[in-house]
């Protein structure tokens, strides 16, 4: 009985307290020595490289119409309406015959945003799809 006390403790107080340090860990640039390349912090840096477009099985897309409205109304609009400098985008495709696709945005600051964004009923993204990224969390 008294193991599983322990392991019930540790799983409900020292869990969720590594979840937030590990949330909140960033990489110390004096630690890294990779001749080619220099990092510096974060908070230092005032211009950044243009942010990553990953695509993930970008062959199940209907099409290059297709693509150019994800970028026209999902990408573009993330990247020049955000605030703090995004890192990386990352759209994933599913079944042929899927209505949405998964979006992933990672800003430099190490936060992310993922969400669902779905065709309307005439099978376009909506305009404002890419709201959902600067929403706030609901309580």
């Amino acid at each position: 009985m008294r193991r599983v006390s322990f392991s019930l403790w540790l799983m409900v107080f020292l869990v969720p307290a590594l979840n937030a340090q590990a949330g909140t860990w960033q990489v110390d640039p004096s630690s890294v020595s990779n001749a080619p390349v220099h990092y510096a912090k974060q908070s230092s840096i005032k211009v950044f490289p243009v942010p990553v477009v990953s695509w993930s099985r970008a062959g199940l897309a209907t099409g290059e119409a297709e693509i150019e409205e994800i970028k026209g109304r999902i990408i573009y609009p993330v990247i020049n309406e955000s605030k703090r400098a995004v890192s990386a985008i990352l759209v994933e495709f599913g079944r042929p015959d899927a209505r949405s696709i998964g979006v992933q945005v990672i800003w430099a600051d190490g936060d992310t945003h993922g969400a669902l964004i779905t065709k309307n009923e005439k099978g376009h993204y909506d305009l404002q799809a890419y709201r959902i990224f600067f929403a706030k969390p609901v309580p």
